[in-house]
């Protein structure tokens, strides 16, 4: 009877042990494999459309996924555009020596909202 129990305890200790390491293991990619359940639910109905149109699931299945890469990649690709040039834009003005990088602070709207701040913190003391 103890040897059983103890058999039982140690069972127990090593299942919850290889569970934590497994997590461990996969634990990286849980954000990937979120990802990929959000992408499965939203574009399963496509498929099922597309998949009677065409009688070939892996070709229904290329083109599904196309359809993904283009509603994902072509606004980020856009956002990645306009970041740069706006980063380009930035650095040729800082570059031009008219201004410094916190010279935005000198500006009245901020000027006041910094004594707000500062004002506020004296009464938290």
């Amino acid at each position: 009877m103890r040897r059983d129990r103890f058999y039982l305890i140690f069972l127990i200790a090593l299942v919850i042990l290889l569970g934590y390491l497994s997590y461990q293991i996969l634990e990286p990619f849980l954000v990937a494999i979120a990802w990929a359940i959000v992408f499965f639910v939203l574009f399963y109905p496509f498929y099922i459309v597309t998949r009677k149109y065409v009688k070939n699931s892996s070709l229904a299945s290329l083109l599904t996924l196309l359809v993904i890469i283009a509603l994902v990649a072509g606004p980020l690709t856009y956002l990645s555009i306009l970041l740069v040039q706006q980063m380009g834009a930035l650095a040729t003005f800082l570059a031009g020596g008219k201004t410094s990088l916190l010279s935005f602070l000198q500006h009245p709207t901020i000027l006041t909202i910094l004594e707000k701040i500062t004002s506020l913190s004296k009464w938290t003391r």
